[in-house]
């Protein structure tokens, strides 16, 4: 916290002596704009050089100051958005996730564990660790959750989130930049699609004639302009409308690619900011140098290649000014040496395009994960583990404040399954949650919120918190049992999963209920699968005497006194005794 708060002192210092420049150079722009009409009037009425020449230089220095204001006025934009960015983590800091995406494009009832897990959506683990600015980011970390790593990938990329962890100045102004001109879903697509679309090449005889053309035209106008004669002139003249009919010739393969123009080109530019702040930084993890490796293409730097196609895409986009395109056209045939350049551009980079987004993508949600690691420096690195095994030491749930996050330690050496007992409200769904996000908190590379940790790269399986669904006319029993179907499905099919049930079959009588979960924690024996089942049905804690190589107890329990109850939700060896469903009936009047 302090940290952000001294982050946000900074640059709220800096965005204030920007703000006076910027202040200062729009008085400045005034003057000279002034002082260059004042000066032309009299230059008008006197004929004095002097004059002329004063008038000419505030001209000069206005387009100067144009050019430095922009740069202040950007930098302005720039400051400001780090000021909101530190106020954000601040209001993180106090538990307001608010200000940032929480993916719920994403959320999916029917996936093996995010619903279940709350991994998206609101207070979710991607809104808690989320800093992406643009879709392909964001897109990119969901998949962290959702894809499964190899041991080999899960430190690759642990050793990216500890190099970029302490950059914290760096993550800052890259997710500034990307938040000033953040993409579009349509855009992005579009820019894609226009990146894939084959290129029409010209004629290579047509291009020979175009360039004659063009040097023609230039030097005919060039002559005319020191050594004028009627013969030149009416030669230039033909020139010109020659060049003025080619143009217009092209004009619906120009109208094409305008279509694109609108929606992609300010992204463009915006992706080159980003490339190039990716391109500049030093490095040392290989997953970071990978990246920056795939930002070249015979040497030259994506940055470079994407701003060339930003200027040519503005540059095409000016023949919509009449008068400029006009000029420009009769002179240089313009806008076809554009169209040409593209030509050239689209040969050369277009199939890398969609590559080097990618890598702005990767950096994004690298960089959010690196946010977790800093934010957290109290969570410890996972080992991965070649057996099936599982060590968590004092482990706790990431989205539960420090101050009031209880933790726990399990352990499983080989492959069994925890019978899991306690009364209400003692603990055990968020117990299954908490393993269930540093499961996958493991599996993205991130530490996870504990002491030690040790564990298998295990597919994540969950059945906690289904929904029935009217437009599937499925209720909650048929549900569940279609969920609980594809778990053992995997299973059986050679996925070393872990498995976490929460009081599984509600949707059905008591008898059947017992019956069935009997049934269901002997298959998981049968295949031989690991995880927890939480299940107050104590009759079942009696399959751990028929199965004890493979079953075990667990509880957390409850203090009853008189008139309260004590839950100190610490995990325990055995059997839950006590009940509070009744104590709780009785204490508010139901019963």
């Amino acid at each position: 916290m302090e940290k952000y708060l001294a982050e946000r002192e900074k640059y709220q210092t800096l965005f204030q002596q920007i703000s006076k420049l910027d202040n200062l150079l729009s008085l400045s722009r005034l003057l000279l704009i002034v002082f260059a009409a004042i000066a032309g009037f009299q230059y008008y009425k006197t004929e004095d050089i002097y004059w002329g020449i004063a008038g000419l230089a505030c001209l000069l220095a206005f387009l100067i100051l144009v050019r430095w204001h922009t740069k202040v006025a950007f930098k302005k934009k720039f400051y400001k958005q780090l000021v909101q960015i530190n106020e954000y983590e601040i209001a993180a800091g106090d538990g307001d996730f608010s200000n940032f995406n929480a993916g719920e494009k994403y959320v999916d009832p029917h996936h093996a564990y995010t619903f279940d897990l709350d991994v998206f959506g609101k207070n979710s683990i991607f809104q808690y660790l989320n800093r992406t600015a643009n879709i392909v980011g964001a897109d990119r970390l969901a998949q962290y959750f959702l894809q499964h790593q190899s041991k080999a990938e899960i430190y690759e990329t642990q050793n990216a989130i500890i190099d970029l962890s302490p950059r914290l100045e760096w993550r800052q102004e890259f997710l500034a930049m990307g938040q000033l001109h953040a993409d579009q879903h349509g855009a992005y697509q579009t820019l894609l699609k226009w990146a894939e679309l084959p290129v029409k090449k010209t004629n290579v005889l047509l291009q020979a004639v175009w360039y004659i053309m063009t040097f023609s035209t230039v030097a005919t106008g060039l002559t005319c302009i020191f050594h004028p004669t009627p013969t030149l002139l009416n030669v230039f003249q033909l020139l010109a409308t020659f060049n003025l009919i080619a143009v217009i010739a092209h004009a619906k393969k120009i109208r094409a690619e305008l279509l694109h123009i609108n929606a992609i080109y300010k992204i463009v530019a915006q992706y080159g900011t980003l490339l190039r702040y990716i391109e500049k930084e030093e490095f040392t993890s290989q997953k970071l140098l990978k990246i920056q490796q795939h930002l070249k293409t015979k040497g030259k730097p994506a940055s470079k290649a994407i701003t060339d196609l930003s200027y040519l895409l503005n540059q095409l986009e000016s023949v919509q000014n009449m008068i400029a395109a006009l000029i420009y056209n009769c002179f240089f045939m313009y806008h076809i040496h554009i169209l040409l350049a593209l030509e050239r551009w689209k040969t050369l980079h277009a199939p890398h395009v969609k590559r080097w987004i990618d890598g702005i993508g990767e950096m994004e949600a690298l960089s959010s994960l690196a946010h977790f690691a800093y934010n957290n420096p109290e969570f410890v690195f996972p080992e991965i583990s070649d057996a099936v095994e599982l060590k968590m030491i004092e482990l706790g749930h990431p989205l539960i404040p420090k101050e009031k996050r209880i933790c726990n330690s399990i352990t499983f050496e080989k492959s069994g399954f925890v019978i899991l007992t306690g009364s209400n409200m003692s603990g055990k769904s968020t117990f299954l949650r908490t393993i269930g996000i540093n499961l996958l908190l493991a599996k993205t590379g991130t530490p996870v919120c504990g002491t030690e940790c040790r564990t298998f790269p295990f597919e994540v399986f969950v059945c906690m918190k289904l929904t029935d669904s009217l437009h599937d006319n499925e209720s909650y029993f048929y549900a569940e049992l279609k969920r609980l179907k594809r778990i053992i499905e995997s299973l059986e099919a050679g996925a070393p999963g872990f498995v976490l049930l929460d009081e599984v079959l509600r949707g059905t009588n008591s008898n059947d209920k017992l019956t069935g979960t009997l049934g269901l924690v002997k298959t998981m024996v049968r295949i031989n699968a690991t995880g927890l089942l939480a299940t107050h049905d104590l009759n079942v804690c009696d399959l751990s005497s028929e199965y004890p190589k493979n079953l075990r107890n667990m509880c957390f329990e409850v203090e009853m006194t008189t008139d309260n109850l004590h839950f100190d939700y610490k995990l325990r060896n055995g059997v839950c005794v006590n009940k509070s469903a009744s104590f709780l009936m009785k204490k508010m009047g139901v019963i």
